[in-house]
């Protein structure tokens, strides 16, 4: 049989505590309109412990925060018991005392400790910085880690906070050099956002963030999210598509969350895009989450940035015919050469042509500048009609005859050129002979 190490603290009925206040801190320089963290330091040197007990904090006699113990206080330990203090300018007098006490307390003179502070008139117009310094960008983690990082202010670092995004804010351990621990093995296997902030007593830096691969033997990991558009500038109104098609789980990824960052977002649904538009103008920052086929989602979200400008006003394109010359007679039985070169679109957008006909209707609609056809016979009113991409048009119109082929013989003109043809032919045979008989 194998026995196993426990420590006792052992103690009679008459060992009393005997708390202290050891320490009262305060930051060094304090501003008005600062919010103050007053710390008192409790030392417990009675050989009992205390069970409970509270610690009443003052400003000038007047009670600012009751904070009870949270955990019991064993003999030779100490704890700290912290508070917050909206600081107003002139010189105070700060104070914390030891109240209920259970068991009583050995000695009650002791109870009280205070401090004097001078707040100045002082607007802090620089905000701290947080840098993370452990673990790295992309570190592959696991167990107990340690966050580390370092904190700064032009006037002082009242504290640091830390998380894993998007869970609550944790005050960190220390200041300028600060620490702050981390069980992973509570947390599922998967992709990790950690983020870190200072606070000066007036203004929070900027968040600063690295993201881990939290990697624990036996447990599931937890899908990451990985957000893909086929734009990032568009106009409102316009189409955009968003993917979560390469996120990516040690099993299968079935479900996704699209928040557009326009205050509208998705259900969980099983398709991996969506197709989606924005009706005003601004910068969208747009986040997808996902979950996998045991239930578990991603830890945190992957996001793009979006810019949706407003549209350009359109100009009206506008349309030329080159071809056929308005007034010309054609035969019906020859095509028709149709061109529209020259038309032209100031905001360069592509255009489209339709050809249509007063007697025949609508000839063709096409992006080229050419076109041919047959018309019947009669007096057509040829309309071009060029419209761009943005829905803008502009029409204009010409006027020709389409004739008949045998048409062309009741033209005055054609016997006179047909006579003086064969004229013409009479006289060349005539010198023929007359050369002919001269070599006789």
């Amino acid at each position: 049989m194998k026995g196993q190490t426990q420590n006792f603290t052992v103690s009679s009925f008459t060992d009393l505590p005997d708390l202290l206040i050891e320490e009262l801190v305060v930051p060094p320089s304090i501003s008005a309109g600062q919010e103050v963290s007053v710390t008192a330091r409790i030392v417990n040197e009675g050989l009992g412990p205390a069970k409970q007990f509270t610690v009443d904090f003052y400003s000038d006699d007047e009670i600012f925060q009751s904070v009870p113990s949270s955990n019991s206080l064993d003999p030779a330990e100490a704890t700290n018991i912290q508070s917050t203090w909206v600081a107003v300018e002139g010189v105070h007098t700060l104070s914390a005392e030891i109240v209920d006490i259970s068991p009583q307390d050995e000695d009650n003179s002791n109870h009280e400790n205070q401090v004097i502070v001078q707040v100045d008139d002082f607007i802090d117009s620089q905000n701290p910085m947080v840098f993370i310094t452990e673990p790295y960008q992309n570190e592959v983690v696991s167990g107990l880690v340690v966050v580390k990082g370092t904190a700064s202010d032009n006037n002082n670092v009242e504290r640091v906070e830390v998380r894993v995004a998007p869970n609550n804010w944790q005050n960190a351990n220390g200041f300028q050099n600060w620490a702050w621990a981390w069980n992973t093995s509570l947390d599922l296997n998967g992709r990790y956002t950690l983020e870190a902030r200072s606070f000066d007593g007036q203004n929070y830096s900027v968040i600063y963030s690295v993201n881990v691969e939290v990697t624990n033997d036996g447990a599931n990991r937890r899908p990451t999210a990985n957000l893909k558009s086929n734009l990032m500038e568009l106009y409102i109104l316009d189409k955009i598509i968003f993917s979560g098609n390469t996120s990516s789980d040690d099993s299968q990824v079935v479900k996704y969350q699209f928040n557009f960052g326009d205050s509208k977002e998705t259900d969980w649904i099983t398709d991996s895009w969506i197709e989606y538009y924005y009706e005003e103008a601004g910068e969208y920052e747009v986040a997808l989450q996902v979950e996998d086929d045991e239930g578990v989602r991603s830890s945190s979200s992957d996001t793009v940035s979006i810019i949706v400008n407003d549209k350009p006003e359109n100009h009206n394109p506008m349309a030329v015919i080159q071809s056929p010359q308005t007034g010309t007679t054609y035969f019906s039985d020859k095509l028709v050469q149709f061109s529209s070169q020259g038309s032209i679109d100031t905001d360069g957008d592509e255009l489209l042509f339709t050809w249509s006909s007063s007697l025949d209707g609508e000839l063709y609609t096409t992006p080229n500048f050419f076109a041919e056809s047959f018309l019947s016979e009669g007096v057509h009113f040829i309309t071009l009609t060029a419209v761009d991409s943005a829905g803008g048009s502009d029409s204009v119109s010409i006027q020709i005859t389409m004739v008949l082929p045998n048409s062309a013989s009741e033209d005055p003109i054609l016997p006179s050129i047909a006579m003086l043809s064969i004229i013409t032919v009479i006289a060349l045979v005539s010198i023929f002979y007359r050369h002919k008989s001269n070599f006789r």
